[in-house]
């Protein structure tokens, strides 16, 4: 009888032993794992935020030139062969200033029609296409282009080649920044950006030792001083017209934070 009493009372006293260790363990292993984060934490540290900007300026490098070519003629196929010979004859002009590459000659619109009558509205707003009362009909043909001159310093040759091709005229120019030139000038303003930061930061420092601890770049921009632009430019203007392209000035713009240490 004792030993069957005995028995009982084990069996009773285990499953209690058991159900007690468990959440020991589960505190015992809480409490480790919260030491090692409190070991591995960073410590906090004193931070510099600042903002900053670069800019450097240069003079564009190329050129952009806006030029119509208009023809007229009996049929539509007579005035779109006037054209061709206009245009042919503006591309023989143009393309070595070009370094004979072609496609930095875009066509922006090109249409054939035939104009309307004119009327005393017509001659109000300056409509230069429109048929007389009692006149034939007549087609035009018209081509917009969009010229890249790789050398801004070709604009004035440019301008008085393309003025001397009969029904040409040229409605702007102005000065651009070459894709190499802009991401030179990027890099440069970013780079001059972030030293004038890191100089600033230092200062606030009072000795201490920064260092960047993140970057953010802002939007850069591009602002083109006045240039010297020609517009309504036709072949009876002087061929001693000269184009003045004036300066691009390239700016960035940079939040960087830093670490300050002793």
């Amino acid at each position: 009888m004792p030993m069957d009493t005995m028995g009982k009372n084990e069996l009773s006293i285990k499953p209690s032993v058991a159900f007690l260790a468990f959440p020991v363990l589960i505190a015992l292993a809480l409490a480790f794992v919260g030491y090692a984060l409190l070991q591995s934490a960073p410590q906090s540290a004193n931070t510099i935020t600042v903002t900053a900007s670069g800019s450097v300026t240069a003079v564009p490098a190329e050129a952009q030139l806006s030029i119509g070519l208009n023809s007229t003629g009996a049929t539509a196929a007579e005035a779109v062969s006037r054209l061709s010979l206009a245009a042919s004859a503006l591309n023989t002009t143009l393309l070595p200033l070009l370094n004979g590459n072609v496609s930095d000659i875009q066509t922006q619109s090109y249409s054939v029609f035939v104009p309307p009558r004119c009327s005393n509205s017509s001659t109000y707003y300056g409509q230069a296409n429109c048929i007389q009362a009692n006149a034939p009909i007549y087609y035009v043909a018209q081509e917009s282009l969009s010229i890249t001159l790789p050398n801004v310093n070709n604009v004035t040759a440019a301008l008085s080649g393309a003025s001397l091709v009969s029904g040409v005229s040229i409605s702007g120019v102005s000065a651009r920044l070459s894709a190499q030139q802009q991401a030179g000038m990027m890099q440069q303003a970013l780079s001059m950006a972030l030293d004038n930061a890191t100089s600033q930061a230092q200062a606030v420092a009072d000795g201490a030792q920064v260092e960047v601890q993140s970057i953010t770049v802002q939007n850069g921009y591009i602002f083109f001083s006045p240039a010297s632009s020609l517009s309504a430019l036709t072949s009876s203007a002087p061929s001693s017209q000269t184009f003045f392209p004036g300066t691009a000035t390239v700016a960035k713009s940079v939040y960087v934070v830093f670490k300050a240490e002793r």
